[in-house]
């Protein structure tokens, strides 16, 4: 099992360092559900991945993520990076941007995708905000991808969001 360099994971209930060191070569890894926060247990708490280059990971509305899962990361060889928000803010959206700019690796690749089940919520300023916040690790000529939802939220829909929110 040591030798897996493309890993699909359901959940984790240890650590993501804790996975990485059953999966020195990883190169490949996707996160669908559960993952989560680092322990307190010096062993896990710094672990650095250069060999994993695509990450695919959700975050946004309790998609399993639990607050610190990034915590003692370093994935400096990051070049694709695929990306599933309700919103691209918030606690969770804020650890990727840490783990990234921490890592100072060189995204090339970068898809945004929102989550169908609030995709409503998905608003252009905020994605360009996230983008700002990883620019200084985003390759010169990276690609940029926004998958588009499904549903499709007005502008007049998104003015009566924002009047709600004030």
């Amino acid at each position: 099992m040591k030798n897996v360099t493309s890993l699909e994971v359901k959940s984790i209930t240890g650590p993501l360092t804790q996975l990485f060191m059953h999966f020195p070569f990883l190169k490949r890894l996707t996160l669908r559900g559960w993952i989560a926060g680092q322990v307190n247990d010096a062993q896990y708490h710094t672990r650095t991945k250069n060999e994993l280059s695509h990450l695919v990971i959700p975050i946004g509305y309790g998609r399993g993520l639990q607050e610190g899962w990034s915590t003692g990361l370093y994935l400096p060889g990051l070049t694709h990076l695929s990306f599933e928000d309700s919103t691209y803010t918030g606690e969770r959206t804020g650890e990727l941007v840490n783990l990234l700019v921490r890592s100072q690796c060189s995204l090339q690749w970068i898809e945004l995708r929102p989550w169908e089940a609030a995709a409503h919520y998905r608003n252009q300023r905020d994605i360009d905000q996230f983008l700002r916040y990883i620019s200084s690790v985003t390759g010169p000529d990276a690609s940029i991808v926004q998958v588009a939802s499904i549903v499709q939220v007005t502008e007049e829909e998104e003015e009566e969001e924002e009047e709600e929110e004030d």
